[in-house]
């Protein structure tokens, strides 16, 4: 279990960056889109940092099948990361609190 939250970088089979915000309770708060460059993903990590503390830049939603799920958007309004398939909507907000509380003070782990 991380100690602190932190943001894990990969690399798909296409060659594609993501990251994985984990928080340092082991929970997994968001998974970001593909990235085509590092670099575009580190601008990625940086503005998760920046939104994730601020309410009004959350979506709630619900999947087809019944279970919420959250976006966390920019300022633009554009998706920056997700969190899919969560058990109700109580666990939903405890992971956007965690999510509010840890992100602007993640580290950074390159694992691509």
């Amino acid at each position: 279990m991380p100690t602190q939250a932190a943001f894990h970088i990969h690399r798909n089979a296409d060659g594609q960056y993501y990251f994985h915000l984990i928080a340092s309770t082991g929970d997994n708060l968001l998974r970001s889109e593909n990235y085509t460059t590092h670099a575009a993903c580190l601008n990625g990590i940086t503005s998760v940092k920046a939104h994730a503390p601020h309410e009004q830049y959350y979506q709630r939603h619900t999947q087809t099948d019944y279970r919420p799920y959250y976006n966390l958007l920019a300022s633009n309004r554009q998706i920056i990361g997700t969190r899919l398939n969560i058990s109700n909507a109580t666990e939903r907000e405890r992971l956007i609190g965690l999510c509010k509380s840890e992100a602007s003070g993640a580290s950074t782990e390159d694992r691509s």
